[in-house]
């Protein structure tokens, strides 16, 4: 399906002995490495698959998909676990929202094909849950491994590392996690950037190896076909990407804390901000007109360009999303926090001319994962709401196919 056109054939061509790269795949070849590598083991327990196998190939993610729940759980205890006492009256409850976050449906729906995102993803929380626990060599280890499937990883590698300082900076202060350290008063304490230093020292083996790789790509992120991904300055992809967190995490926002007029004025000031920016800075991808079997397709056709208004009048939506996931985290992590993870984000999104619903999977769950924890019921609404999104999903993919004129074989709607 879609880019398993691409994927399949050259982990074939790997497992066969060719190392022959085909130039329309951008990302690395870790998924492919990593499927010949349960190939290989697989034949421990006598199953032999061959190497043109789709089901092998679809394997990987599978069992991916399968400890992604441990992850998330993995994540919520590092962040949550001894600083504060849980919400929850027990432990299902913090159970259930690694659930949740494991269910998020455009994840969930890929774990049953053959794309980068869903290994990608597990690298990340790998990475994240090991940091905030203090195991930064295993968290670099484990970024090293996610730029394997995703290039653009290295921003949450240097976010971990950054997160990582800070708390670092809370501890030698003596200040709660959503406090920001008092860096001025820090900045004369050598002991305090020795400390850092010390932390951020297991990271720097990643960033100088991606360094590495942009200097033998021509100063390149992308492998293969460049041409359909250029570098673009896309802001209001930062517009969708809380779009993308209000539809599928709403009820952690019915908890928000209570608006004030200086929250009021804030949505104001960025709903103008967000206005100027649709109106300046749209970017609108080929891909996203030419291809009906993204749901994309229809969501910018019918929601965000049905009207030559309705763009601005969505500008608002994605302002309120904006402050009201920030104002859960302020609840929960630091001023510098929320900025780096902000930060972070726009590095991984603003760059991409095109919208897809997979790139906002890792920021969407490195915010989910960090806000204030949530009670059982919140927890079990969103698998409710995740569960029948997927069944829909599922539903349509397979009982709802058509055809194209110019192509031979059904195609299928996915996101």
């Amino acid at each position: 399906m879609q880019d398993e056109i691409f994927h399949i054939p050259q982990l074939v061509r790997y497992c066969e002995g060719d190392l022959h790269w085909d130039p329309k795949l951008t990302t690395p070849p870790g998924l492919y490495a990593l499927t010949l590598a349960l190939r290989h083991a697989s034949r421990f327990v006598g199953i032999d698959w061959p190497c043109d196998s789709t089901n092998l190939a679809r394997a990987t993610n599978l069992l991916a998909v399968t400890i992604l729940p441990w992850l998330c759980w993995l994540v919520l205890n590092a962040v949550h676990g001894a600083q504060t006492r849980p919400v929850y009256a027990h432990a299902t409850g913090r159970k259930l929202a690694a659930y949740a976050c494991a269910t998020l449906p455009p994840l969930w729906f890929f774990g049953f094909l053959y794309y980068t995102d869903v290994l990608s993803v597990c690298a990340v929380l790998g990475m994240i849950a090991a940091a905030t626990s203090n195991q930064h060599i295993l968290a670099s280890t484990l970024g090293i491994v996610s730029l394997f499937f995703r290039q653009n990883n290295i921003v949450w590698v240097v976010f971990a590392a950054g997160a990582s300082s800070v708390k670092v900076l809370q501890q030698l202060s003596h200040v709660s996690c959503n406090r920001s350290p008092p860096l001025f008063s820090l900045i004369k304490q050598r002991f305090a950037w020795i400390r850092v230093a010390s932390v951020v020292a297991p990271y720097l083996p990643a960033v100088a190896g991606f360094a590495v790789y942009v200097i033998w790509n021509d100063g390149s992120l992308v492998l293969g076909d460049k041409t359909h991904h250029e570098v673009a300055f896309h802001v209001p992809q930062l517009g969708y990407f809380f779009a993308f967190a209000l539809a599928f995490g709403w009820p952690v926002l019915l908890r928000t804390p209570r608006w004030r007029v200086l929250d009021v004025l804030a949505l104001i000031t960025l709903t103008v901000a967000g206005v100027i920016v649709v109106i300046h800075f749209t970017i609108v991808h080929p891909f996203m007109l030419a291809d009906n079997r993204h749901y994309v397709f229809y969501v910018w056709r019918r929601i965000i360009n049905a009207r030559s208004w309705t763009r601005y009048a969505l500008v608002p939506v994605y302002a309120a999303s904006a402050l009201t996931w920030i104002k859960l985290l302020a609840c929960r992590q630091s001023a510098l926090w929320t900025i780096g993870f902000v930060t972070a984000t726009a590095l991984t999104l603003v760059p991409t001319p095109l919208i897809e619903p997979r790139y906002y999977l890792v920021p969407y769950l490195v915010l989910r994962l960090h806000v204030p924890e949530v009670s059982a019921v919140t927890a079990a609404t969103e698998i409710a709401w995740n569960a029948l999104i997927n069944f829909v999903t599922i539903l349509v993919f397979c009982r709802f196919p058509f055809t194209w004129t110019h192509e031979t074989g059904q195609q299928r709607f996915m996101w």
